[in-house]
């Protein structure tokens, strides 16, 4: 329904959104509308969106769960060594 429109913003990233078969592939193709940035590619929308750039400051207890085979947070972003450091109270749990 809004394949018009997404068209009248970025042609290219509608055909790969469209051409898509694995949700990675959805996700890198999806950079540009999410990021607002014509061109935008999966690197760059994994760079903002990396969840260990935005937990510094949280004073609660919190339990940071993250699979091995995240797409969206690598595990080779986690770093057990700043949660510790940084985050006391908090918990990390990676699932296989």
């Amino acid at each position: 329904r809004n394949e018009r429109l997404l068209r009248e913003w970025d042609t290219v990233a509608t055909d790969a959104c469209l051409a898509a078969t694995s949700l990675p592939e959805l996700l890198a193709a999806h950079a540009p509308f999410a990021m607002r940035e014509r061109g935008a590619s999966a690197s760059d929308y994994f760079a903002v969106h990396n969840p260990m750039e935005h937990r510094t400051g949280v004073s609660v207890p919190t339990l940071v769960l993250n699979a091995e085979d995240d797409f969206v947070c690598s595990a080779h972003n986690i770093r057990p060594d700043l949660i510790v450091r940084d985050q006391p109270g908090s918990l990390l749990l990676v699932t296989r």
